[in-house]
């Protein structure tokens, strides 16, 4: 799934630079947000379901931007 985020995070950001569109990219942080909590509710259902989820965030410290976040 992280793959699908991290796309979604270059279509978001680049589609508008490459389209020259600045009104889409002015909307760019709004979407990063809805993309954010998206995956915080994942991450929760995540836990909820899946024995082991933890451990596994624990061991993987970057959810979508290595050394960031």
């Amino acid at each position: 799934m992280a793959h699908l985020y991290s796309s979604t995070l270059f279509l978001i950001i680049g589609t508008p630079l490459a389209l020259g569109s600045w009104r889409t990219l002015a909307l760019t942080p709004v979407l990063l947000m809805v993309l954010y909590f998206r995956i915080k509710s994942e991450e929760k259902v995540l836990v909820r379901d899946f024995v082991g989820y933890v451990d596994y965030q624990n061991k993987v410290k970057y959810r979508l931007i290595p050394f960031v976040w």
